[in-house]
């Protein structure tokens, strides 16, 4: 379902030559269970070199011009075919071969353990962004070709006639559902109009003094509960109450029950019983995320003073 919601979300292209666009990251979970939630960038827009698999080592094979769309952020690199890795990967590129990218990035602010393992990085500058044969976020791929002045504009590659040809039978059907739903609501309220003897039921119900809830006969005061006059007669009292508010009368054997009832004992026991790891992990989250913490603070505290901080800071 995913690979068909990916294809319908293509947005034309505006022909072979033009050249292609990725997405470079997302702040789904990626395969280190890491999260990038934010870049950081001085406006819409910035310039990164494009790296083949992140080789720093060897000179950069083009630039990429990394901006902001809606919520996501895109790149388009330009190879410049000044060496031959640089026309190998464009022309993968350009094959379709090469659909993924990934990106080096330097932590802006202090990365943050989340419940999955791994660490969410609330921002982030981008170093380089590479072209990769398989990225570590699966969002991290090709989305389309740009779009090039305001021609009209055909889907790149084999599956544009596919795609076109999907789209139009998704109209035909979502049209067809439509008009079998408004005939469906339609009938059954002339139906429902028409037929008198199909009426609410209930109704009749409240119109016919015969059929009134026989519960409310209950009000009637000479039907009151006998019972309840003794609530009123202090004479018909209950002598047991006597016993409740005379403390001489109080049992003896209460005074050592404290001492001897097990469920009594000290609950300190329980805070210091050893916590799994992923359970650790997890109150300092809490901690740092909610208590103002750092991960070094949160991590500094035995498991027990862990469970009191949250119990305290992050009341359930």
């Amino acid at each position: 379902m995913k690979p068909f919601l990916k294809l319908m979300s293509l947005e034309p292209a505006a022909g072979a030559d033009a050249p292609p666009v990725f997405r470079i990251t997302s702040t789904s979970l990626d395969r280190h269970r890491d999260r990038v939630l934010a870049i950081k960038a001085a406006g819409e827009e910035f310039r990164s070199p494009v790296l083949w698999n992140h080789d720093d080592w060897n000179p950069a094979i083009g630039v990429a011009r990394c901006y902001r769309e809606g919520d996501q952020w895109l790149m388009t690199p330009a190879f410049d075919g000044a060496c031959e890795k640089s026309r190998t990967v464009a022309a993968k590129v350009k094959a379709g071969t090469l659909d993924q990218c990934s990106i080096r990035f330097n932590p802006l602010q202090e990365p943050i353990p989340n419940a999955e393992g791994g660490f969410d990085y609330p921002l982030v500058e981008v170093l380089e962004v590479s072209i990769v044969n398989i990225g570590a976020n699966p969002d991290a791929v090709r989305l389309r070709s740009a779009k090039s002045g305001g021609s009209p504009s055909t889907p790149d590659g084999a599956e544009g006639g596919l795609l076109k040809q999907m789209a139009r039978r998704m109209e035909h059907l979502q049209a067809q559902l439509k008009r079998l739903l408004k005939a469906l609501g339609e009938d059954e309220e002339e139906a429902s109009l028409d037929d008198p003897e199909k009426a609410d039921p209930d109704d009749e119900d409240d119109d016919d003094p015969e059929k009134a809830d026989p519960d409310d006969e209950d009000d009637d005061p000479e039907k009151a509960d006998p019972d309840d006059e003794d609530d009123d007669d202090p004479e018909k009292a209950d002598p047991d109450d006597e016993d409740d508010d005379d403390p001489e009368k109080a049992d003896p054997d209460d005074e050592d029950d404290d001492d001897d009832d097990p469920e009594k004992a000290d609950l300190d026991d329980e805070d210091d019983e050893p916590l799994s790891q992923l359970e650790a992990k997890v109150l300092r989250v809490r901690l740092v995320k909610r208590g103002g913490f750092t991960p070094a603070q949160a991590k500094a505290l035995s498991h027990g003073d862990l469970r009191r901080m949250v119990a305290l800071l992050c009341p359930a």
